[in-house]
């Protein structure tokens, strides 16, 4: 198992909150209104647990790109990511990456179901 890291630059420019990207509570997915009862944090962590190796796979790969992606164009986002993540392994990495300061967690295989 590996767990890796990849995060964007300077923290000052446009954000994926600013439009309205990250969802939280009882705010709607793309909705670009402020949601006051549940403010987007200023910060997004994403962790995205691989059922795979990234190198040479086309669906882990696929994700892996898009995660680093996102860390490219939007400022605020980070992106981290555990490969070869096991049926048993996935609750509990998932666990380890939210103390790890993740606020979006995605698994990347049908048996993930986080919590």
């Amino acid at each position: 198992m590996k767990a890796g890291f990849r995060a964007s630059g300077d923290y000052n420019s446009q954000s994926i909150s600013d439009l309205g990207v990250v969802s939280r509570g009882g705010c709607g997915i793309g909705d670009v209104r402020r949601c006051a009862a549940h403010p987007v944090p200023k910060q997004a962590t994403l962790a995205i647990e691989h059922f795979s190796v990234i190198q040479g796979t086309t669906w882990s790969g696929a994700h892996d790109r898009a995660g680093t992606r996102l860390a490219e164009k939007y400022p605020n986002v980070k992106y981290v990511y555990r490969e070869e993540v096991g049926p048993d392994a996935a609750v509990p990495y998932a666990e380890e990456l939210i103390a790890q300061g993740a606020n979006i967690v995605v698994g990347n295989a049908e048996f993930m179901g986080l919590p």
